[in-house]
């Protein structure tokens, strides 16, 4: 008779998102001003991305990421929304934008992101490493366009950025939006 094997165990990249909010590692970003939208564009540009999320702490690294993108407002997008998520191994904002704190899931936890999120900004060139992971288009019309769960998923280097685009021809789409990761060491 052959002798039983047990299989490896099965590890998980990182904590579920229950013990990364008990220890403090997990983050939520949303515009802190209730009601309040933001203008996408209108076409698909490489160095204006609607959001970059930039690892900006070195001992921690973004892991996991979800989000949820609503069109909002009276003005629908001119035709279908297009959504772009992509990830390069360095941090890409150049210049400009609206930053946006992100805020820690635990109420008893003092610590705070090792990322920075940016609305509008303008990015660097792409580096020979920046990989497309997740692609979507929304037809035109209000409510949620997109929502993303690459839970552990996804993971950006120290220095790495994850670029979203959202873009609609002829009008640009009014978006609500609401991001959440976790921070591993």
């Amino acid at each position: 008779m052959g002798e039983f094997q047990a299989s490896p165990p099965v590890v998980k990249p990182t904590k579920d998102a229950y013990s990364a909010m008990k220890g403090g590692y997990l983050f939520t970003c949303t515009h802190q001003t209730a009601s309040t939208t933001l203008l996408a564009q209108t076409s698909f540009v490489a160095t204006t991305p609607t959001f970059i999320i930039e690892q900006s702490a070195a001992s921690r690294r973004v892991v996991g990421l979800e989000y949820w993108l609503n069109q909002e407002g009276t003005a629908v997008a001119g035709g279908p929304v297009f959504i772009r998520v992509m990830i390069d191994s360095v941090a890409r904002r150049a210049s400009g934008g609206t930053t946006v704190t992100p805020q820690n899931a635990n109420m008893e936890s003092a610590i705070t992101s090792g990322a920075t999120v940016y609305f509008n900004p303008t990015a660097s060139a792409a580096t020979a490493t920046q990989r497309v992971i997740w692609a979507h288009t929304a037809p035109a019309s209000l409510g949620t366009m997109s929502n993303l769960d690459l839970e552990d998923g996804l993971g950006i280097g120290v220095t790495g950025s994850i670029l979203i685009y959202v873009w609609a021809a002829t009008t640009a789409p009014t978006l609500s939006f609401a991001f959440r990761w976790k921070e591993e060491a």
